[in-house]
């Protein structure tokens, strides 16, 4: 029951917050922002440990399967090295949705760093089979590198949106100490003294300076996952590209079977999503 109302339920972070925090961070807030699918999640107001309930056997076999994954990769060498991270990263994804909140944001932290690195490695191969006018390397390492950014952009975009609600309450407790802020430099400016004592309302003690500072800097933080996110997505867009122009058969052959289902959907489920891009990846293999 708790698992149907979850899926019914729709949990998106509004623009202007986003659009808030990127400016805090001093990032120019650009079309971007907008192209970057908005995931379907669950609402805060629900009862955290439901999601434990839902932790089976099932559950517990992705994590280890996930694990397993990874270990096989990092002793291996070539493309398959990074196809494995990538199948494992995937592994993490379904496993991320039947463990309660706080383990899903870290979850979501290190398999984003784990597509990126994939990403990033892929990518610097793929850079120098396109030097040289290489396909098959391009073919091997291209689409790795296109889809590692991708996912890593999109699991950067979910653990933010679950992470948004609390945002929310920290940029609100920033607009207040701004807004009391400004009613005291008003005052001060008509030669009106402010302190504790009479004017408690309009007075800034240094605990509350110092409170606003740890908020500002939590914000900036955590906003990092929407800055990397939108870096990721330029990255895959950018080697799509390329593949596009100088390969077109490694298009057909390799990147194609990945844009067949709907990974730039306005809402999804983020397991879902995952089972769909190991399905597309037995096409290509």
């Amino acid at each position: 029951m708790a698992k149907e109302k979850r899926k019914r339920s729709r949990f998106v972070a509004s623009d202007w917050l986003q659009a808030q925090i990127l400016e805090l961070a001093g990032v120019q807030v650009s079309r971007e922002l907008k192209n970057v699918p908005k995931p379907e999640l669950p609402t805060n107001n629900e009862d955290e440990n439901d999601d434990s309930l839902e932790t089976s056997e099932d559950s517990a076999s992705l994590g280890k399967e996930a694990k397993r994954l990874k270990h096989l990769a990092d002793k291996t060498d070539g493309p398959i090295k990074f196809l494995l991270y990538l199948r494992s990263c995937l592994r993490y994804l379904e496993y991320s949705g039947s463990i309660n909140l706080d383990q899903r944001i870290d979850t979501l932290g290190s398999t984003a760093a784990l597509l990126e690195y994939a990403a990033r490695k892929s990518h610097g191969f793929a850079k120098q089979a396109l030097d040289t006018q290489n396909e098959k390397k391009m073919s091997e390492y291209g689409h790795l590198a296109y889809l590692g950014y991708k996912l890593a952009a999109v699991t950067r975009m979910n653990r933010f949106y679950l992470k948004s609600e609390k945002l929310r309450r920290f940029w609100d407790a920033v607009t207040a100490f701004d807004t009391k802020k400004q009613k005291a430099e008003r005052l001060k400016r008509g030669n009106i003294d402010i302190n504790a004592a009479s004017s408690s309302q309009f007075y800034i003690s240094p605990q509350e300076t110092q409170t606003d500072a740890r908020n500002r800097e939590y914000i900036v933080k955590e906003a990092q996952d929407s800055i990397m996110a939108m870096a990721s997505w330029r990255h895959s867009e950018e080697i799509l590209t390329s593949i596009r122009k100088e390969f077109p058969s490694t298009m057909h052959s390799r990147i194609e079977p990945l844009l067949s289902f709907e990974l730039m959907s306005s809402q999804y489920d983020l397991t879902t999503l995952a089972k769909n891009v190991r399905k597309s990846l037995l096409q290509i293999y």
